[in-house]
Parts: structure tokens; sequence; C-alpha cells
């Protein structure tokens, strides 16, 4: 699968072109048109609007941009996101540590409702090209999802890590890591496996610490919606990805 268009949402303020520019990096990597959202979606007064900053910096990368206001005040602002997410291949978002409520809303929107990818960046990470790539296996139907998904990723990189998180689930043999891995080398990628454990850290750290210091700089992983109950005595890595947890950049898939 290609990219050719990737949905965005854009601040205005003075971070916008920093946003801009590392959403606008990840579309000249794969030559994709972007198609950004620039809206307040925090509650602000007096902030210069985004749109210059975007085709500034869309200028500079000679990617093609296009800017688009809030079409509806009778929908969210995350419904908004979704409904372009839906009519894109990809959806990449900018986001705070941690996220504001308004990220958090766009995020779980992305994720949940658009059914598309979404490229989580916190600050100081870049989705462009990255070298090494892990994924994040567990047997689900959303991992599986999100190593499909990370296919145009791993078809770039250099190489390719499962990581199985062996403390809470003993994998069965036909969707082991060990099978995931084999089904990529088919698909001729360089691809390792790796078990880990939690070692008191949570299930996101314990990714992301295994993936960085394995050489990755993205971290592909399937997204479950929990029950409060259910994430209040266990956790969840969906949860700690939504409130800002995750040291580099994630490609989400529900």
């Amino acid at each position: 699968m290609s990219i050719t268009t990737i949905a965005t949402h854009i601040e205005p303020g003075p971070h916008a072109a920093a946003q801009a520019s590392a959403v606008l990096s990840v579309a000249q990597g794969f030559g994709a048109r972007v198609t950004a959202l620039a809206f307040a979606a925090e509650v602000t007064a007096g902030e210069p609007p985004a749109e210059p900053a975007i085709m500034t910096e869309a200028a500079r990368l000679n990617v093609h941009c296009e800017t688009r206001g809030r079409a509806s005040y009778a929908q969210g602002i995350g419904s908004e996101l979704a409904a372009q997410g839906r009519v894109s291949d990809l959806v990449v978002l900018p986001v705070s540590t941690p996220p504001s409520p308004a990220e958090r809303m766009l995020l779980n929107a992305a994720i949940f409702d658009s059914g598309r990818p979404v490229l989580v960046l916190p600050p100081g990470t870049s989705g462009t090209q990255p070298q090494r790539v892990a994924i994040a296996w567990d047997g689900s139907a959303a991992a599986v999802r999100a190593a499909h998904n990370a296919m145009p990723f791993l078809e770039r990189a250099e190489s390719v890590l499962v990581l199985f998180v062996t403390d809470d689930k003993e994998p069965r043999q036909a969707d082991s890591g060990e099978a995931l891995t084999a089904l990529l080398l088919r698909h001729s990628l360089r691809a390792s496996y790796m078990p880990i454990q939690r070692a008191g850290r949570t299930v996101l750290e314990a990714l992301c610490d295994a993936a960085r210091q394995n050489g990755a700089s993205l971290l592909a992983m399937g997204c479950l919606r929990h029950s409060p109950l259910r994430e209040v005595v266990f956790g969840s890595a969906t949860t700690d990805l939504l409130h800002g947890d995750a040291s580099l950049a994630v490609l989400a898939s529900a």
C-alpha cells in the first residue's frame, strides 16, 4: 500500500510551524499530499492563524498542501478530524508531552473513529523514513492491523524488530512473534523477533525502551478500547499512549 494523502490538525499559535514541518516532512518522504485542518482545538484568544506557517513550510519542502477551517460547529473537533482521516491514507498528529485535553480528544477520535493508522509524533521525534521499525505484537486483531498498516514504513526500513511482552500472555504457535517474523521475511523484509519483559514498567514503557535500545525510531502498535474499570485495575498501553507516555514515534492502529 502506498501513502498518497495525509490528514492532520495544526493548532494555531507559536508551535504551528514546527508541527507543520513534522507532518510535511513525513509527506515529503512518501511523495504524499497533505490536508491540514487549521482551526483552534484549544480555548485560546489572539493566537495567529496557522495557515501562513503551514503554507510556508509546504513551499519550503515542496509538498502539495491544502488547509481547511472548521466545517461545522455542530460536530466536535474529533469528528472533523476522523472524517478527513477516512478519505486519507494516514493521519499524522504532533502532540505535546503530556497532550492537552484537546489533543487527547483528537488522538482518540483519529485512532478509533477514522479507520486509518495514526502516526503520533511526541516532541523531538520524527516519522520520516525510520531506518528500523519495531512492531508491538500480541496476536490480537489490532496488532495484525498495526503490522499490516505499517507496511509502507516497513518496506522503506533497513530492518524490522517484532517485540512481544511475555509477562501477561502466552502466544499460540500460529500467531506467535516468530510466526509474524516468518511472514515478514516472506515479504523480503529483514525481520527479527525479540521477547521482552516489563520488569516493573508499563507495557508501553517496556516496548518503547526495547525499541529505542535496538535502534528503532518508530513503534507500530495496535490500540484497544477498554472499560474504565479495567484500565484502573490493569492499565493499558493505549491509555498510556493517549496520556503522552510514548518516548518515540508511534504508528497506532485500532
